[in-house]
């Protein structure tokens, strides 16, 4: 994976499927989880934690990363999304 990849500034605009699209495309094949069955997991722990899962939020945690840099301000679910994947990578 290109270390320069980003997350695309009209993320906010694309649809579940195309964000879960650029996910998987992005993903490191020795990390991937099948993203078919990854999204409702993760769609399922957010509704039971009463948080709303942005598109960016999404793309975050649906990628299957060795490493990852998060820049987002205080309040902006790092901490959080970080102990999901933690979860998720339990789960799986």
């Amino acid at each position: 994976m290109d270390l320069t990849t980003c997350t695309p500034e009209n993320i906010g605009e694309m649809s579940i499927e195309e964000v879960a699209a650029l996910a998987n495309q992005v993903s490191e094949e020795e990390y991937r989880i099948p993203i078919k069955v990854k999204l409702p997991v993760l769609q399922y722990m957010y509704k039971c934690l009463g948080y709303q899962l942005s598109n960016d939020l999404l793309f975050a945690l649906l990628a299957d990363v060795k490493q990852q840099l998060i820049l987002a301000p205080a309040g902006g679910c790092k901490t959080t999304s970080s102990q999901v994947k933690m979860i998720l990578l339990k789960i799986f």
